[in-house]
This record gives C-alpha cells, structure tokens and sequence, in this order.
C-alpha cells in the first residue's frame, strides 16, 4: 500500500498490523516475446526504457519533472479538510481565502496539467509523453488499480496522480 505516512500515523495502523511490502520491480512479457523490467535504480530503469525507445528515455525526465510539480501544487489540498465556503465564520473564510491563493499560484502548464490528471484519461496523459506502447502500459498500469476503470476512463488520471503520491517509509 503507498498510503500517506500521515494516514498511517493517525490511525496508528501499524500497531494494528499494517504492514506493507514494497515491491520495486516491475515485470510485463511482450506479445513478440520481449519484456520491459524495472526495478529499484532510476538509471537501470532508464536503460530498460532506452532498450525500447531512446525518445521514451528522454522523455521520462520532463515526464517527471512535470509529475513532481503537479504533486507538489496538490499536496496541500489532499492533506487539508476541504473548508466550507459557504461559512461566515472567519476560520473557514480564512481557510477559502488560502485555497485561492493557492490555487491561482501555480504557473498555467502545472494547473493545465493538474486538471488533465484529476479529470482526465491516464491514456491521454502519458500519449503526450511517450511513443511506445509498453511504457505507456507500464505507466497506465498504476492507474487502474482497484479503480474499476481502464486507462481510457476520466479518473484513471486521478488514481494515478494519488497512488504516485503515496509513500513508504519515507519514499
């Protein structure tokens, strides 16, 4: 489970028998009996997708890099109560104003991506990225777990962005 340290902690789960065992590798057998293995180290996974497409290679970093950024701007209102905006009382109106803020001070291509992955198809976020279909199946893969949804369906993005913003222990 890539649960949020901070879920774990309130509900003291692992003195309840939590427990999860991370699995760092990756395997996916190819229809021409090839295969795509990822594991532990970003350089030999980068290997593995350059031994498939050197432009998905290049790609993973601006990939990434945009990832992080959309997590970084979605952090906060995941880890914050959703504050009444129809209050009068000035906690709650504090707490509508912050959300604003926040929300209208990240640059146009970090909300333009945001939006795509709380609403939008996992397919269609990571076509934009990537050529081959095996990285891209890799990728969407995370998107459909336990969601009912495959990787063409609006809120595959979402499990997606939130299962990528889960941790364990500390990564």
């Amino acid at each position: 489970s890539l649960l949020r340290p901070e879920i774990v902690e309130e509900l003291d789960l692992v003195r309840h028998g939590f427990m999860p065992l991370y699995m760092r590798s990756s395997f996916a057998p190819m229809e021409n009996g090839d295969y795509f293995l990822t594991g532990g180290d970003r350089e030999e996974n980068l290997n593995e997708i350059r031994r498939h497409s050197k432009r998905d290679a290049d790609a993973m970093e601006r990939f990434d890099f945009d990832l992080s950024r959309v997590q970084q701007y979605v952090k906060p209102l995941f880890d914050n109560m959703a504050p009444n905006i129809f209050s009068g009382d000035p906690e709650d109106q504090a707490q509508v104003a912050w959300m604003l803020k926040h929300l209208g001070s990240a640059p146009p291509k970090v909300v333009h991506d945001t939006v795509r992955l709380l609403f939008g198809s996992i397919a269609d976020f990571v076509d934009d990225y990537f050529e081959t279909e095996i990285v891209k199946a890799h990728l969407a893969s995370s998107a459909i777990v336990g969601a009912k949804l495959g990787p063409m369906s609006p809120g595959s993005g979402l499990v997606f962005l939130y299962l990528s913003m889960g941790e364990h222990d500390g990564a």
